[in-house]
């Protein structure tokens, strides 16, 4: 796991990334910084790693 946590990229939070969050939030009535995370490996793919049982489910 330490190998994974040390591998970083930043990514800004575009508007694009904002206003689609901001969009899933309203719609699945679900946290503005979950949406954000979701936004996030859609528009950048990347392998989300939750243990969070609706995150897995937003994802399908």
């Amino acid at each position: 796991m330490i190998a994974i946590t040390e591998q970083e990229n930043i990514i800004p939070l575009s508007t694009p990334i904002v206003l689609s969050a901001a969009v899933f939030s309203a719609k699945y009535k679900r946290s503005f910084a979950d949406e954000i995370i979701y936004a996030i490996v859609i528009f950048h793919p990347a392998a989300l790693i939750t243990s969070d049982g609706h995150s897995r489910e937003c994802l399908k």
